[in-house]
Order: structure tokens, then C-alpha cells, then sequence
């Protein structure tokens, strides 16, 4: 996997071995330039908005991860898909316990409010989480 500066290891786990990651910050080699093999896969820290612009192709296939607090530093992600989503707020978060009733209501607010997608673009908008979109060419 070709890593950019400051990534995490996390992402050499969840992705496969001839993973290429395009930098968001610089220009994108022309095709004919670059060939990558055809098993090879593309990432971009960024939407699939922002893979299809980079790559210059469709975005079918294409796996979006959202990673918190950053993609550089994931300490969880999780997959875009909303059953996932609610899964992960139903069953893995939790509040603390002993934290006093109005910590645990605004907890549980929040948790909920996790369950969407869009509060997770929320969240990457304010930079408090990363999005990381992958495609199989």
C-alpha cells in the first residue's frame, strides 16, 4: 500500500495490499502517466464525490469509511451503510456510567443522533471526523 505521510496503520488492516491513496492536496497525474495494475485499488481521504473527480472515473464500487476523530488517527471506523451506523449507536457505544443524569441525557441525545449518516457528515464537515472512500478499478 502506498501510504501518505501521517496515515495510520489502521487503514493497512482494512484495505488491500495494492492500495494507492491519492493525495487530496495535489494534482492527479494524467492517465496515460500513471497505470496502475487492474486489481489495483484507489483511496482518497474525501467523498466519493471526491474520488470520482480524482480518479476521473465512476464511482461504482466504491466503499465510503468514516473514521473518528481523524483519518489519520482512527480510533474507530465504521462503514458509511445505516444498518452499520445504528449497530455501531445501539450496540458499542455507550455512555459511561457515573457521569450524573443531565452528562447521560445529552449522551444519549448524541448517540442517537449518531444513528444518521448526515450527523456523520456533520461531524466531517467540522472536522471532528474523517471520510475515506475506496474503489476497486
Amino acid at each position: 500500500m502506498t501510504q501518505l505521510f501521517g496515515t495510520s496503520e489502521t487503514w493497512a488492516i482494512l484495505l488491500p495490499a495494492d492500495t494507492v491513496w491519492i493525495d487530496r492536496g495535489k494534482q492527479q497525474p494524467t492517465e496515460t502517466s500513471v497505470e496502475h495494475p487492474r486489481s489495483t485499488h484507489t483511496a482518497v481521504i474525501g467523498s466519493r464525490r471526491t474520488l470520482r473527480r480524482r480518479s476521473g472515473k465512476d464511482a461504482a464500487g466504491c466503499r465510503t469509511y468514516i473514521a473518528f476523530p481523524s483519518y489519520e488517527h482512527p480510533l474507530l471506523v465504521t462503514n458509511q451503510d445505516s444498518a452499520i451506523l445504528r449497530y455501531l449507536t445501539d450496540s458499542v457505544l455507550s455512555t459511561p456510567p457515573g457521569i450524573g443524569r443531565v452528562p447521560t441525557f445529552l449522551l444519549t441525545i448524541g448517540r442517537r443522533l449518531l444513528r444518521r449518516q448526515s450527523a456523520w457528515m456533520l461531524a466531517t464537515w467540522f472536522s471532528t471526523a474523517g471520510v475515506v472512500s475506496v474503489q476497486e478499478q
